[in-house]
């Protein structure tokens, strides 16, 4: 068996964990996938890291090394069987991890990267190859072949490193936080942010707490958003907590190309990111009070429920006769678009396109928090949004 396969199989999974490890570090998306795509879910969440590290950086050196340990399979080399033990350990490996990584996608993340897949399905192939030529042309027959069990138990040995690192990093921080000037001069009781292009008005939107606090945070979201979903119990628990100090403004910016021209393809995890959102606004325009508990509704289950289910909720909750005129209202078209645009805003200034965002007076947040607890920290470490846009010492 020629050595060439593998060979080039090892090189095009070092050039994929390469990219992905690159995306991952800038915090940027992958070429075609956009924000909330299968590939921006997987590399933003907590199992894409490995000790609190991109989990492609040390999938890249295991490449490295794996086409560099080849090296010894070759006729006439001096240390043959060490290799060839590396060449086990190393195959067993990324055979192991490969198995590991799609069963995450699958069952516990539910979402798909595939350029994470093709990687794996290269480095899989010339491990499997590796694995087969080093065992073939060894003198011994199986089960005693020399590096056979070495390898075996090295092999071993490195998949649980991986998958203990893995779960080591689940209670890594996964938030980011860019710091900058949003908020300017309020006028007439409104919220100013990037010096006058958005106005808001706490008393006209949906929000989470009373509109009489005398600090807020805007919150970008998407009901079909994983991290969204995640972050929500975690955002009510804390308003609860900071009830009469500090208050979130609920805008939703869905990830959807059919309202928001910054996803290029629209992936098939936020189909009807528009749609809920024009429902949970309309719920709120006809009926107000109505919104948290639709808001919690939507967010409640692992999945958002169908369209139609949501739908017959929102006409539960406010009649079918209101919230069709609510729909009709061009207001609930034209929030989406101001909401696209200040995510829109906020993306560029970070150069983050990841929801949930959390913007303050001096920073934005993007991502989710562990628990209430670092959320609540998080929250009374920035400046907060006021209609004077000074932070009272009341919000800290």
């Amino acid at each position: 068996m020629p050595l060439w396969p593998a060979r080039i199989g090892l090189a095009l999974a070092i050039a994929g964990a390469v990219y992905l490890a690159t995306v991952s570090l800038r915090g940027g998306a992958v070429a075609g996938c956009g924000p909330g795509s299968g590939c921006d879910r997987v590399l933003s969440t907590r199992w894409a890291n490995w000790m609190g590290i991109p989990v492609s950086l040390p999938a890249a050196a295991l490449y490295c090394a794996l086409l560099a340990a080849t090296c010894g399979l070759l006729p006439g080399h001096g240390a043959r069987d060490s290799f060839r033990k590396a060449v086990i350990a190393f195959s067993i490996v990324i055979v192991a991890a490969a198995i590991w990584f799609t069963f995450l996608q699958y069952a516990i993340i539910q979402s798909w990267c595939r350029f994470c897949l093709a990687t794996h399905a290269s480095a899989l192939f010339s491990a499997a190859w590796l694995l087969a030529l080093s065992l073939k042309s060894a003198p011994a027959p199986p089960p005693i072949r020399p590096g056979f069990k070495a390898g075996l138990l090295l092999g071993l040995l490195g998949i649980a490193i991986l998958i203990g690192g893995q779960f080591a990093a689940l209670h890594v921080v996964r938030y980011e936080v860019v710091s900058f000037s949003i908020g300017g001069h309020s006028s007439a009781g409104r919220l100013n942010l990037y010096s006058g292009r958005f106005e808001l008005d706490p008393d006209a939107l949906p929000t989470l707490g009373s509109s009489s606090a005398p600090g807020f945070v805007v919150g970008l979201y998407d009901y079909t958003c994983t991290h969204c979903r995640r972050l929500h119990p975690l955002l009510k628990d804390v308003q609860a907590r900071l009830a009469g100090r500090v208050t979130l403004i609920m805008l939703p910016a869905p990830l959807d190309a059919g309202c928001n021209p910054m996803v290029p393809v629209n992936d098939p995890a936020n189909d009807g990111a528009c749609e809920y959102a024009r429902l949970a606004l309309a719920v709120w325009r006809s009926r107000p009070a109505a919104f948290g508990q639709f808001d919690d509704w939507l967010f409640a289950p692992a999945r958002i429920p169908t369209l139609p289910e949501a739908r017959a909720k929102a006409e539960n909750l406010v009649g079918k006769e209101a919230l069709e005129e609510a729909l009709g209202d061009s207001w609930v078209n034209r929030q989406i678009a101001t909401d696209v645009r200040l995510y829109m805003a906020t993306s560029q200034a970070t150069n983050d396109l990841h929801l949930p965002q959390l913007i303050f007076a001096d920073a934005a947040v993007s991502g989710s928090a562990n628990d209430a607890a670092e959320l609540e920290r998080i929250i009374g470490e920035r400046k907060l949004l006021t209609r004077s846009n000074v932070r009272p010492d009341s919000a800290r």
